[in-house]
């Protein structure tokens, strides 16, 4: 009885080993044939307008081709601005953070306390870029700011003292 049962629950088993088996082919030849067919259509559609850009004229064909670069480059364009969306957005996911557990008390003020603070951000971030950017603002920054630091990359001048 045992023996039977063990046979039947084997036998089951691969069946449905099979089946399972049968049905994932389905599905792959499926796909494939789907694949086949769709790059099969872009070929087509790419072959169909290779001939008629060569049947055009040449101011045609140049417009066309300047329409193809402007679409190009709108997509870059696009995908440069999501790109950026998603830096800033992780950005002030990172600035939360860090600003989540800080003992900030602003006293006072009409409510321009906020905006005062952004756009102290912004000048300091705005400073920050120029001065990087540019070795004589880095040098006129340090020596406002009286640490005789020199530009970078360049040695320390002498200074009478």
């Amino acid at each position: 009885m045992l023996t039977e049962r063990l046979t039947a629950e084997a036998e089951g088993a691969q069946r449905l080993g099979q089946a399972n088996a049968s049905a994932t082919q389905a599905m792959g030849d499926a796909e494939a044939s789907n694949i086949a067919k769709k790059m099969s259509a872009e070929a087509e559609g790419l072959t169909s307008k290779f001939d008629a850009m060569g049947k055009m004229s040449p101011d045609a064909r140049s417009h066309e081709e300047f329409r193809m670069l402007l679409e190009t480059q709108l997509r870059q364009l696009l995908a440069s601005i999501d790109a950026g969306k998603a830096i800033s957005r992780e950005n002030a996911e990172v600035l939360a953070g860090a600003l989540k557990n800080a003992n900030i008390e602003l006293i006072g003020g009409d409510g321009g306390v906020f905006n005062a603070l952004t756009k102290g951000i912004s000048l300091g971030k705005a400073l920050e870029g120029i001065v990087g950017e540019s070795p004589i603002a880095s040098q006129l920054l340090g020596r406002l700011a009286g640490s005789g630091l020199p530009a970078p990359g360049r040695p320390a001048e002498a200074t009478d003292a």
